[in-house]
């Protein structure tokens, strides 16, 4: 059952539609809709606006693409108004309603919008779980969008820490939920700003899987097209543009549908694929020496938009994304590991991670971490300085629990023991290290007791009990 938002009783009803008043006397009512989750202006809006004083049906108007309406030949007096829109469905809303009064003035300014995704999320799951505020919700058709797919099931999975009073392991998390009449769903609880494998089914319809992520404390909205499970062609298309993250434009690559098994070049950061069926499909983009990226993107007829992708040539998909379990230091730091890895670059250790298990010597998990050499256990560089010649980065600055580690690898194993190990962040330049570990906190000028200006940096987290 949808959260009912609080309303005034209307004498009216707002299912007749008017047509907009275009006598140049009266009071003339402008404004904005804004799409607080989208974070834009919210096209096609139906805006309507009623007396509280009369039986006459309410006065209509839609939104150009910039959100804006106008609504003129309006006589003074008590109003109320509010707007529909299908993103009020996927999001399970009721359609927002004001008061507003109307007197003198000739020209009266009423701005209208989707709440913000806390209070989107308060109003559809409640209480936040720790950590775990996101929601994803949306609308599954088929036929290109033209029917509601009830009973579809909608399944989206993460991976996790979970932790007892006995263990700490890597485990796959998921919430599932079934689409209503309408085509709706909504899944409450899921983990901020982290890669979500969504999945999609219904009997009859082609599978959907492919990635998605929701921000921090708020909301996405992601609709879904499933096809017939034998549709193999149609007019649709999807165009897309390929870049780095650094800049500049993909030169060569491939862009991929394998479900269809469609495989197309990228030349100049640019690809198209055409024939497809009408629908949502998860397009894969390669190129050499990257990780490849993949997002769910909808083919449609006509003119499309250029679907973005950014290639990182640092980025790597995390083996564990949130942290469920009893909250305590341990959970805190590991919770602190896992917000660091989403907006800095480094190679993440984490509980699970087969580096850890297997490792003799703590400095031992440095033999994965990319962008570092290692040749023993006391001797690792980070990323090679510059372009000419064999410089290598061999002041690497450790630090234990957050605490400058004075003789560095040398001196780790003597203080802790790999089985002591919760975490390691490793960072083989320090310009893309967090910002507060680049400080030079506690280092010390005398190399003997450190490096003073380090151009790598590993961060060394214990379990406590």
């Amino acid at each position: 059952m949808r959260t009912t938002w609080p309303r005034c009783a209307l004498a009216v009803s707002f299912a007749a539609a008017l047509p907009v008043a275009s006598a140049a006397q009266g009071i003339t009512v402008t404004g904005v809709v804004f799409d607080s989750i989208a974070g834009a202006p919210l096209a096609g809006a139906r805006v309507q606006i009623a007396s509280r004083d009369s039986s006459t049906g309410p006065t209509t108007a839609t939104t150009d693409r910039t959100g804006r309406y106008r609504i003129a030949g309006l006589a003074a007096g008590r109003f109320v108004i509010g707007f529909y829109h299908e993103t009020l469905d996927a999001l399970g809303l009721d359609a927002p309603v004001r008061e507003v009064e109307l007197g003198t003035d000739a020209g009266v300014t009423v701005n209208l919008g989707i709440p913000s995704g806390p209070v989107v999320y308060a109003l559809r799951c409640g209480t936040a779980d720790g950590a775990r505020t996101g929601m994803l919700a949306g609308l599954v058709r088929r036929d290109g969008g033209s029917v509601a797919l009830a009973g579809a099931k909608v399944t989206a999975e993460w991976r996790a820490i979970a932790l007892d009073s006995a263990d700490m392991r890597a485990v796959t998390d998921r919430a599932v939920a079934t689409t209503a009449a309408d085509g709706t769903y909504s899944l409450c609880g899921l983990p901020a700003q982290a890669p979500l494998e969504v999945r999609v089914s219904a009997p009859g319809q082609r599978a959907i899987s492919g990635y998605v992520s929701v921000p921090r404390a708020g909301v996405s909205r992601q609709d879904l097209l499933l096809v017939d499970s034998s549709a193999i062609h149609g007019a649709g298309r999807i165009a897309g543009r390929v870049e780095f993250s650094r800049g500049g434009l993909v030169k060569q690559g491939r862009a991929v549908i394998e479900a269809l098994a469609r495989d197309v070049p990228i030349e100049n950061g640019a690809f198209h694929l055409l024939d497809l069926p009408r629908g949502t499909w998860t397009v894969e983009v390669r190129a050499i020496g990257v990780e490849p990226r993949s997002t769910l993107v909808n083919a449609a007829e006509g003119p499309v938009p250029l679907t973005r992708f950014t290639l990182d040539e640092r980025s790597q998909r995390l083996d564990a994304v949130t942290v469920v379990g009893r909250r305590d230091r341990n959970s805190a730091v590991l919770q602190d590991v896992l917000d660091r890895s989403r907006s800095s670059f480094g190679t993440f250790f984490l509980p699970g991670h087969p580096a850890l298990k297997d490792a003799w010597h703590a400095a031992d998990v440095m033999k994965h971490a990319r962008g570092f050499t290692f040749r023993s256990p006391t001797e690792i560089y980070g990323r090679r300085i510059g372009t000419i010649g064999n410089s290598m980065c061999s002041s690497v600055a450790v630090y234990l629990n957050g605490v400058i580690l004075a003789g560095g690898f040398e001196a780790l194993d003597n203080a802790v023991s790999v089985r002591e190990i919760l975490a390691i962040e490793a960072y083989p330049d320090v310009l893309f290290a967090p910002i507060q570990w680049r400080i030079n906190r506690g280092l010390s000028s005398d190399p003997s007791k450190g490096p003073s200006s380090p151009c790598a940096i590993v961060l060394v987290w214990t379990k406590r009990p």
